[in-house]
């Protein structure tokens, strides 16, 4: 997981989605396909995780955001996950 979003696996891009936004991933493996999504689909990371920058788990909570900011893509969220 962690290869295919450091080196920007597209093929990976549909197999990543799924696990981030499936209710039975465990939770190590879905901070990891968190994680990865910046890196094979920025274009498509605000999308994939924004619902889960606001988990009632704060350790996916926090992954989505920071991975949201990584991706470059959305000006309005900050590392701390706040708006401007």
């Amino acid at each position: 997981m962690c290869a295919a979003g450091n080196w920007e696996v597209d093929e990976a891009g549909p197999h990543v989605a799924i696990l981030v936004t499936a209710k039975d991933t465990g939770k190590n493996l879905r901070i990891a396909a968190i994680e990865a999504v910046a890196g094979i689909r920025p274009e498509k990371t605000e999308e994939l995780l924004m619902d889960l920058a606001d988990d009632r788990d704060e350790a996916i909570a926090e992954a989505a955001r920071d991975a949201i900011v990584m991706a470059g893509v959305s000006p309005d969220v900050e590392d701390d996950g706040l708006s401007r």
